[in-house]
């Protein structure tokens, strides 16, 4: 199979795992790496989806830069900045523009030993709600919690119930 059939099929493939939500966000609904982030398969190759919709759109990542997320959001993979003058939510910067992101939105754990708790109900929600296919960040916008909290409380359902 040639190289061109093979980024075709891995384009389709990666277009349809992309749910655009009312906020802008093109939500990768694919698997997920630990840290929250999208994976995808491309080229026989695990890459992070943000990644991969980025490199689609403006080319490789450029030495020493990062993919930032203008939404806040791990799985939006809305690379669109560069094309036909729309604003996309995936932003090109450094290392350190990402952690002044990070201090700016409030998105730092301050307290990381300190465990958030849900109630059984909420965890139920969560779990109900992944399984109807909503992201991390989707459930804790909807139930107005963090990405990792819903992702621990989802991810000890299945311990609890076992």
């Amino acid at each position: 199979m040639s190289q061109r059939r093979t980024e075709e099929g891995d384009l389709k493939a990666f277009q349809e795992l992309i749910h655009v939500d009312g906020n802008g966000c093109h939500e990768y609904m694919g698997g997920l790496a630990s840290n929250g982030y999208g994976i995808f398969q491309a080229g026989g190759k695990s890459v992070l989806a943000h990644i991969y919709a980025w490199e689609l759109v403006n080319g490789p990542v450029p030495e020493g830069m990062v993919i930032r997320h203008s939404c806040d959001n791990k799985a939006c993979v809305n690379a669109m900045d560069s094309l036909g003058g729309f604003e996309g939510h995936l932003v090109l910067g450094s290392q350190q523009d990402n952690m002044d992101d990070k201090v700016r939105r409030d998105r730092i754990c301050r307290n990381p030993r300190k465990l958030v708790r849900v109630s059984p109900a909420e965890r139920d929600a969560m779990v109900k709600l992944s399984r109807e296919g909503a992201t991390y960040y989707r459930i804790g916008k909807t139930l107005g919690r963090d990405q990792l909290t819903v992702k621990r409380a989802i991810l000890s359902y299945g311990k609890l119930a076992a």
